[in-house]
């Protein structure tokens, strides 16, 4: 993580040393990667994570091999 861009992106003062104190403590506690690896985890049959930038480049689809779509 850049914390420079952290910073940049936080009001200056208490709001950003309590923001930065806590995400300091949410990413050093050893159990970073497995929490985030239990928040991504599908709750339901057709459970989506996304990023939010929706576009063709970013959509994958299966080809019959006849070209045609079958699965988006």
């Amino acid at each position: 993580m850049n914390t420079l861009l952290g910073k940049q992106a936080l009001p200056r003062g208490e709001t950003r040393t309590l923001c930065l104190s806590k995400l300091r403590q949410f990413v050093s506690d050893g159990q970073f990667f497995r929490r985030m690896v239990s928040l991504v985890q599908p709750r339901e049959p057709f459970a989506v994570l996304t990023h939010g930038d929706c576009w063709t480049n970013n959509i994958l689809f299966r080809y019959s091999d006849a070209g045609e779509v079958l699965e988006v």
